[in-house]
């Protein structure tokens, strides 16, 4: 069995236990005991949020460190993993606890309305900040610098599938380049990497791809509302509301935003190239960057097309567009309605790095 089969075998039995675990959860109305039973309710809350944390370990382990050993692409030792999956577990967790009792405070004060508002306002707070969420769960240092009117962030990350992005608002984009392409890629392929970053903003695919992860999202975190009760402002509804959105987000991301996302890669590699880049170095980075993804994910999840379909694909003439990482920006906006799954797919699966920046290219 091949690495990216064993990832993606490894992420579908987590995404199964945590959707397992979350109707259990449902059906035997666990939230409604755990609201009767007298602790006080950020104390619920915050073990609420632990307890799903630690429910992942298990599988990040083998994601993120048992798997890659297996197949010969650890580079850390298990303490260096470890340390990792704990100060990006806790990053998450305490997002979670504080959004989730701003939230509750929201619905008491305003209904389901002003809940979903505060949702649909944390998820442009996380936009807003993204760079600064995958510095703080990375650690890695980051170094600014300008390019083409734009500011470029380099951002160092212990994992070399950390691919970077599109950091920022649409309309106020910035580049997070890895730290890794610069030691590591010859200079002109790396070049040419950043260019191509600059084509994804030109073409509008960032833009159509937040637009796309935040209208589904939206609909989730609505539905989700409407079914947990948390719209009522009680605890027993917000300890239901992350195991609906944890349900919901599983399915959105299946199919439509997997093929929007594709769309987007050709999109900025035909924009690259007839930019009048080199097309040797343009085909070099490509292979670079599928390589260090480690991306072999189903067409139905994956926002990344083949190695082979991307490079044949240069020379044609097609007028594709698409929502760049609609999937990614999917997983990782839904932090705003506390959805547990959200770092349990297989190309984040124990990866600390990449679930604030999820792999695009």
């Amino acid at each position: 069995m091949s690495y990216s089969q064993a990832r993606s075998i490894a992420g579908a039995a987590q995404l199964g236990l945590l959707a397992c675990l979350s109707a259990g959860a449902l059906a035997a109305d666990l939230p409604a005991g755990l609201a009767a039973s007298g602790l006080p309710a950020p104390a619920v809350w915050g073990l609420w949020v632990c307890a799903w944390a630690l429910a992942g370990l298990p599988g990040d382990w083998a994601g993120g460190h048992w798997l890659p050993a297996r197949h010969g692409r650890a580079s850390r030792s298990l303490g260096q993993w470890l340390g990792g999956w704990l100060r990006g577990a806790a990053v998450q967790a305490a997002y979670f606890v504080l959004g989730g009792m701003l939230l509750l405070v929201m619905a008491q004060w305003l209904g389901l309305w002003g809940a979903w508002g505060w949702m649909l306002v944390q998820m442009i707070l996380l936009l807003g900040f993204q760079l600064w969420m995958a510095a703080g769960i990375t650690g890695g240092q980051v170094r600014m610098e300008s390019d083409r009117g734009r500011f470029v962030f380099v951002l160092d990350a212990a994992d070399r599938g950390f691919t970077g992005g599109i950091t920022g608002l649409p309309g106020q984009e910035s580049l997070a380049v890895p730290a890794y392409w610069r030691a590591h890629l010859p200079q002109p392929v790396a070049r040419v990497l950043q260019l191509r970053m600059h084509g994804i903003i030109n073409t509008g695919a960032h833009g159509r791809g937040v637009a796309a992860a935040f209208l589904l999202n939206a609909l989730v975190f609505l539905a989700a509302l409407m079914l947990s009760g948390a719209g009522e402002g009680q605890l027993e509804g917000l300890l239901r509301l992350p195991l609906l959105v944890t349900l919901f987000s599983s399915v959105s991301r299946l199919g439509l935003p997997a093929w929007y996302s594709r769309r987007a890669v050709y999109e900025a590699d035909r924009w690259a190239y007839h930019k009048g880049v080199d097309g040797d170095h343009l085909r070099a980075g490509i292979s670079a960057v599928q390589r260090l993804a480690e991306d072999g994910g189903s067409p139905l999840w994956s926002g990344i097309p083949p190695e082979a379909e991307r490079l044949e694909a240069l020379g044609r003439q097609e007028d594709l567009q698409g929502g760049w990482n609609t999937g990614g920006q999917l997983l990782y906006l839904s932090w705003a309605g506390i959805n547990f799954g959200a770092r349990a797919w297989p190309d984040l699966l124990g990866r600390p790095a990449l679930w604030v920046m999820t792999p695009g290219v």
